[in-house]
């Protein structure tokens, strides 16, 4: 193999590895900010991490539905034409 073969395959071998570390450094903390339901901290994470194809793809998904997540809130209490235990479902 030529030498800019060999540099190709080395970059994009460490640019993965990159990768791998900066997703592993950012799933548990991502998740931890939706077991909270901080979702805009949740997004700002995802925004920061520049190498990790996870962080984007769920950055981009969640700002995504942020907007029907906030307004699914449950209903106020039942009346009596209403069954209870229903949500309202906005979105």
């Amino acid at each position: 193999m030529s030498l800019w073969s060999w540099s190709v395959t080395f970059k994009k071998h460490f640019g993965l590895r990159k990768a791998i570390k900066e997703t592993k450094k950012f799933a548990p903390e991502f998740s931890r900010f939706l077991q909270e339901e901080q979702m805009d901290a949740a997004i700002k994470l995802a925004e920061k991490q520049k190498l990790s194809h996870v962080a984007r793809v769920l950055g981009e998904a969640l700002s995504e539905v942020k907007p029907c997540c906030v307004t699914a809130r449950p209903s106020p209490p039942p009346t009596s034409t209403r069954p209870s235990g229903r949500w309202s479902a906005r979105c």
